[in-house]
């Protein structure tokens, strides 16, 4: 039946037509006119685990699949969409302390969903270094020189910044012949643990030996400089006067280092431009500026204090290659 040219609704049809309406009508004012979302699978859960040292995106695209939609809706998804994270920043960088933080996902002005995000150090600590060592038998080592050699033989990095280094090993003799394991913990401030092992080598003094070190012979007057036992290096060399200041036979090991060192001592006075001490502050490799010959025998009538005097670029390029803890060997 038509009325004034419009449709007639019989009223039974109205009572159920129009309620559902009315319901369709409120939906579609909560969810406004946007496509519906779909969340990337990881974040079906309300719980989020992030590993420290990991930033926390605030970026909807981290949270929704947007390969379903077309680049208008995502368009639409990406102007009327806000990822809200409250944490709690390490100074100077993007990522969060470790702890529990909330974030939420708004979505056409209302609550999509919401996380509890944990950030946890699930990261072990790593290992930068685990070398093995070679010293020669009978070195002349305090128990603080021995140890800093053994904790040398490690460096291992965490990204907290922090980690804690424990070395466990037998009791080392160095007047002894022998291979000792030393194992390695480190650990980090939130439990994690990490493991490596190296060998502490005590062998016999001899030129051509396994390792790195620097080699003093006497009757050559010559220094020769090996790495993992072979020779890297080599230069003549003026050791101490024979029979008035001999320089003593033995194995040492580098124990300081500097440029531009004054040395002083009864009849000399002299500024070198590199120092290598290896007995105590008294006896050390050095250049010689004021030397016009080394080699030969010059060590007979004419040779040092004590030191072993190099030519200036040698001594140089010595002093680049060695470190504090380099053994040395004064031989024939």
């Amino acid at each position: 039946m038509h009325i004034n040219g419009g449709c007639f609704m019989p009223s039974k049809i109205r009572r159920r037509v129009i309620p559902l309406l009315l319901c369709l009508m409120a939906v579609f004012a909560l969810t406004g006119c946007g496509p519906l979302l779909e969340l990337n699978q990881k974040y079906a859960h309300s719980e989020i685990c992030v590993n420290y040292g990991t930033a926390v995106s605030t970026d909807i695209s981290e949270y929704v699949n947007m390969d379903t939609l077309s680049k208008e809706e995502q368009k639409y998804v990406k102007k009327n969409s806000s990822v809200v994270y409250h944490g709690n920043k390490v100074s100077g960088h993007k990522y969060d302390r470790p702890g529990t933080y909330p974030l939420t996902i708004y979505y056409e002005d209302q609550v999509y969903r919401k996380y509890r995000v944990t950030i946890k150090d699930m990261e072990k600590p790593k290992f930068k270094k685990a070398k093995d060592v070679y010293i020669f038998k009978d070195t002349e080592l305090t128990e603080y020189e021995l140890q800093d050699l053994l904790k040398g033989m490690f460096k291992a990095t965490d990204n907290s910044g922090k980690v804690k280094l424990k070395l466990s090993h037998e009791k080392i003799n160095v007047h002894k012949v022998r291979n000792y394991i030393v194992h390695a913990t480190a650990t980090d401030p939130y439990g994690n643990v990490s493991q490596a092992k190296a060998t502490f080598h005590v062998q016999k003094p001899a030129y051509g030996a396994m390792g790195t070190y620097v080699y003093v012979s006497i009757p050559k007057q010559r220094l020769t400089y090996f790495v993992d036992g072979k020779i890297n290096m080599s230069s003549p060399v003026v050791t101490g006067t024979q029979g008035v200041h001999d320089t003593p036979r033995g194995s040492y090991y580098i124990n300081s280092m500097s440029t531009g060192t004054r040395l002083k001592g009864q009849g000399y006075d002299v500024t070198v431009q590199y120092w290598m001490a290896f007995i105590g502050g008294s006896f050390g490799i050095h250049s010689a500026e004021w030397r016009g010959a080394f080699g030969g025998n010059v060590y007979q009538y004419g040779g040092s204090h004590g030191c072993v005097n190099m030519p200036v670029y040698a001594a140089g390029e010595l002093f680049q290659k060695v470190d504090i803890g380099t053994p040395v060997i004064v031989g024939d």
